[in-house]
């Protein structure tokens, strides 16, 4: 029951602690990118994804759901890094310590493509409503509230978005 309560008081700090100042151009990126996983049709012309998905099709235990997730794939601009956005509602109910090991999976499946074997890796995967795991070069993070600011970088310097205005 105290965790009910604490709920409304946290998205309201949450709320206040993130209005105010300039926005970073990067910010609207990464809300397009995440806001294409719920579009099931999109992954379909992701090629990157299409074999994620298969990939993980077979190698997720099915108790949750494979099935369900949502994949979206990104190359950056100098083709030397790759966004992996991966959407699954069920994770949750994944114990805290085997969540991690989708980060392990997405590796060896980069591994696997020879195409994407020397790509630095960024990562997210999206529960049901929030961020939950987050991988860069530099930060990793495993929780129920990740911060979609960590993976601005991939799409690369604020400056160089901020002199296109």
């Amino acid at each position: 029951m105290k965790k009910i309560a604490f709920l409304p008081l946290f998205v309201i700090l949450f709320s206040l602690l993130s209005c105010g100042g300039p926005t970073d151009p990067r910010a609207q990126l990464i809300k397009e990118d995440l806001d294409k996983l719920d579009d099931i049709t999109y992954h379909e012309n992701d090629t990157i994804a299409k074999d994620l998905k298969a990939f993980f099709d077979v190698a997720v235990n099915p108790k949750i759901k494979p099935e369900d997730f949502n994949y979206l794939t990104r190359l950056s601009d100098d083709n030397k890094r790759i966004l992996v956005l991966i959407k699954m509602p069920k994770l949750k109910k994944v114990d805290k310590d085997a969540r991690m090991e989708a980060f392990d999976m997405v590796k060896l499946f980069l591994l696997s493509r020879e195409d994407l074997r020397d790509k630095e890796l960024w990562m997210a995967v999206e529960g049901k409503l929030t961020l939950m795991l987050i991988k860069t070069p530099n930060y990793e993070y495993s929780g129920t509230l990740g911060l979609s600011s960590h993976l601005y970088d991939f799409y690369g310097p604020k400056e160089n978005f901020e002199a296109k205005k």
